[in-house]
């Protein structure tokens, strides 16, 4: 489960970083995925912290 859960963290990370490269969309509209991605990063952070 601790894999996955990295695998998972490490997938969101590279979601986070390409969003940030994106040109074609707009600022609003990147700093929302953006934030959606944090999010998701922190939810997974917790549930390993509940894990351990």
């Amino acid at each position: 489960m601790a894999r996955q859960l990295a695998a998972l963290g490490n997938n969101v990370n590279q979601l986070a970083k390409r969003v940030n490269q994106i040109e074609f969309a707009d600022k609003d509209t990147q700093e929302r995925i953006s934030g959606d991605l944090t999010r998701a990063l922190n939810g997974l952070g917790e549930i390993w912290r509940q894990l351990t």
